[in-house]
């Protein structure tokens, strides 16, 4: 095969790529022009209560291990006491 025909071939195929890739670049700024605003959607109020619960879960997890922690220590000085005592 001539050295040519295929320095051609690989230059269309890069140019086929190029323009796929401005193809996919213009779809994706016309897609996002369509969306609307996130007030009127309704999607931020979603994602407002996902952080709320996460904040809720995270603070009942710190209440949860915080309860662990008091109830072992105070098991703990219950064994040192009959330990001690025996």
């Amino acid at each position: 095969m001539n050295p040519l025909t295929l320095w051609a071939t690989r230059d269309v195929r890069v140019l086929d790529h190029s323009s796929d890739d401005e193809n996919l670049r213009h779809q994706q700024v016309n897609e996002a022009a369509e969306l609307e605003p996130l007030e009127r959607d309704g999607r931020w109020a979603a994602a407002i209560h996902r952080w709320a619960m996460q904040d809720e879960a995270a603070a009942l997890a710190d209440q949860a291990d915080a309860a662990h922690e008091v109830t072992r220590a105070r098991h703990s000085s219950q064994l040192r006491a009959r330990v001690s005592g025996s």
